[in-house]
């Protein structure tokens, strides 16, 4: 498989394209550490093993609303008669520039560990760790980041082979209370990075740690 073409990233993002960003209500983590807004209309999942819950987008409502651009697409072309629908015999193949299957579910996974060392130190432990569990694993990217709150972090963009599929994925680390890390994972396919980069970097704007006093 050929690698996809690295997608722009932080800082790269402009502000208006955060802005744009359609966000959930704030989430406050089971612990009541931490708290931050997931992207509008992504379940929440837990996952075996993870500190935190996951936040996974919702692939259905993606097929619907492809699906209905593709319909007013069809429309809307000059000279052309819309064709029968075919979807309910035949599902629509996926365009060959869309990701294999429309069934991987981008995620936003959430979990902490405990290190009393530097920031910079931990991310470059837990970058050479998940290193050495990809194929082709590549840093495209790294550099700092700063919350709505002020809490300031690193986010480190990589990518990587995984089940056969070119996945880029954001680590974005930060410092927590009674020496631990918060590392939250944002995955994707390659192919869709343009398109979720800022749905991943909004969301995780939001993040602030919360009293546990």
């Amino acid at each position: 498989m050929n690698p996809a073409t690295p997608s722009p990233t932080l800082p790269g993002l402009s502000l208006e394209q955060l802005e744009n960003v359609q966000l959930a209500d704030r989430h406050l983590a089971s612990d009541s550490s931490f708290s931050l807004q997931p992207p509008l209309g992504w379940q929440t999942k837990t996952v075996t093993g993870l500190t935190y819950a996951t936040f996974v987008q919702d692939i259905q409502n993606i097929q619907n609303i492809q699906d209905v651009e593709a319909a007013n697409n069809q429309h809307d072309a000059p000279g052309d008669q819309p064709e029968p629908s075919n979807t309910i015999d035949q599902p629509a193949q996926p365009e060959q520039n869309q990701p294999e299957g429309d069934r991987y579910q981008a995620n936003i996974s959430i979990f902490s560990d405990t290190y009393d060392g530097a920031l910079d130190d931990y991310a470059n432990v837990n970058i050479n760790s998940v290193s050495k569990a990809f194929q082709n694993f590549q840093i495209l990217s790294q550099s700092d980041f700063i919350t709505n709150s002020g809490l300031a972090g690193i986010v480190i963009v990589s990518q990587s082979e995984q089940l056969g599929n070119q996945l880029q994925q954001w680590f974005y680390i930060f410092d927590a209370p009674a020496n631990r890390k918060l590392v939250i994972t944002c995955s994707v396919l390659a192919n869709d990075a343009d398109r979720l980069a800022p749905i991943f970097a909004a969301s995780i704007k939001t993040l602030q740690i919360e009293s546990t006093e």
